[in-house]
């Protein structure tokens, strides 16, 4: 049984290879994936459920994997896979290339609304 928390290289899960930790939160870790016929791109979320986690990371997932099923937008990531292993549940997400609207684009957290209305204006 693996933790969720510490998938090896290579580990399969829903017909996806894990290949690199992208990002560990407060709230879930985040791997990128590729297919097992390498054709598509996804991100692995899994939230941190165990004890000690924030009440909220159980609802905000199940929320996030109910409008994920059932939103299509080239905007929205599709819902690749989801389920439950071991180490409890997952989603698999598509991988929407483009920027990210964080602290180094948009200069202080505490930068003006124009100033963050404009980076989103633009990018979107």
């Amino acid at each position: 049984m693996q933790d969720g928390e510490h998938l090896g290289r290579g580990t399969l899960i829903a017909g996806y290879r894990v290949l690199e930790k992208l990002y560990e939160g407060g709230m879930a870790v985040i791997y990128r994936v590729a297919a097992g016929d390498g054709k598509q791109d996804g991100l692995l979320k899994i939230p941190k459920l165990g004890f000690g986690s924030h009440p909220a990371c159980s609802a905000g997932f199940d929320a996030e994997q109910m409008i994920l099923g059932r939103i299509a937008s080239p905007h929205v990531p599709r819902l690749l896979a989801s389920g439950e292993e071991d180490f409890g549940p997952y989603l698999v997400i598509e991988r929407i290339s483009g920027h990210v609207a964080d602290a180094d684009r948009l200069g202080d957290s505490a930068c003006r609304f124009s100033r963050r209305h404009d980076v989103f204006y633009h990018d979107c």
